[in-house]
């Protein structure tokens, strides 16, 4: 008796011509996000006036104002629950290896210079709880300094937010491919293609508001 194995029949993702009609879903669909808390957690690169501006605004000024962080609501109807980074008009805040938590401009507005204000476990730990507090997440994967190829605190955010059920909306520019990014397209729960991740967000909460 021979055993017939079934075949994973999903399609695969697509990549859709620059000229296509945006935003689009290329795969799963938002019936995870209709029930979910409506709060999300932006993974993705972070980068002076980066794509989270078109966001939230009054990002924290200094170490202690990162620590204290609230939720804040966005005018998408969602409520955006991090991560937060440290504002810096001069980008000193976005260097390597910090998350954009810390600089000497950012110490010294802080009334130190202190190297040791910068701890990586607790930004880790903020940001690990964001997700956790978060109804689901949104990711961007977008162009250049928005890349997600050296954004590797962002593959990790995702697979901590993939091991707590999170469901997962990956967005990606229409010029982006996503083949190298595999791992990171399986745990998505819908795959969108959008110019600016903000359409997506506009895409999902007017699928929730008509249902």
């Amino acid at each position: 008796m021979s055993i017939i194995v079934p075949i994973d029949t999903e399609p695969e993702v697509s990549y859709l011509p620059y000229t296509a009609q945006l935003p689009c879903i290329l795969r799963g669909g938002f019936h995870r996000f209709r029930t979910c808390v409506p709060s999300f957690y932006a993974v993705g690169k972070i980068s002076k006036k980066g794509w989270r501006n078109q966001l939230v605004g009054g990002m924290p000024n200094t170490w202690q104002e990162y620590l204290g962080a609230a939720p804040v609501q966005t005018h998408t109807g969602f409520v955006y629950n991090g991560p937060f980074f440290i504002r810096c008009d001069h980008g000193c805040t976005h260097g390597s290896n910090t998350h954009a938590t810390y600089s000497i401009c950012t110490a010294a507005c802080s009334g130190s210079q202190d190297a040791e204000q910068f701890r990586p476990a607790r930004v880790f730990r903020q940001s690990e709880r964001q997700i956790r507090q978060s109804g689901f997440i949104l990711a961007w994967a977008g162009q250049e300094s928005e890349s997600l190829e050296k954004a590797y605190g962002s593959l990790i955010e995702l697979g901590v937010a993939h091991a707590l059920a999170k469901p997962i909306l990956l967005v990606h520019h229409p010029k982006v491919d996503l083949r190298d990014f595999w791992f990171a397209v399986e745990t998505a729960t819908a795959v969108v293609c959008a110019e600016k991740p903000v359409q997506a967000l506009d895409m999902l909460w007017a699928d929730r508001s008509t249902r």
